[in-house]
């Protein structure tokens, strides 16, 4: 950090660089993965739940499938033939969202501290209103 005017450390910028050294490119594999968005999964994930067993399969089996395509349609099956709900709740919190959990928030019954002077605290209640 500068400190009156005068320059406290690091490197000059090289001419014709006025940026900095900056962030490397990204390579081509993972732009590539960037595509697949929110909305494209829980479009993809939406036709494959309503495809029967036999649909799945032949889709899967297909070697024109993506890889992202086959990773949802062998979850689906083995979800379907294991009867395994953690499969079905990941699908669903992806696709409806996680279910907001309900808390019940209750007040605690006030506690007394008597002092050896006789005064007394109430912790966990509201003060007392005044009355005119």
């Amino acid at each position: 950090m500068a400190r009156n005017g005068k320059k406290s450390g690091g490197r000059d910028f090289k001419p014709g660089n006025p940026g900095g050294p900056g962030k490397p490119p990204l390579p081509p594999e993972l732009k590539e993965a960037k595509r697949l968005t929110k909305t494209a999964f829980e479009a993809m994930a939406n036709r494959f739940l309503w495809m029967t067993t036999a649909e799945l399969a032949a889709h899967h089996d297909d070697p024109a499938t993506p890889a992202i395509e086959r990773l949802i349609i062998s979850i689906l099956a083995a979800g379907e033939t294991e009867g395994d709900q953690a499969r079905a709740e990941w699908f669903l919190n992806r696709l409806l969202g996680k279910v907001t959990d309900k808390v019940e928030v209750s007040q605690p019954k006030p506690f007394v501290i008597q002092r050896s002077d006789g005064s007394e605290t109430l912790l966990g209640a509201a003060p007392p209103k005044d009355e005119e």
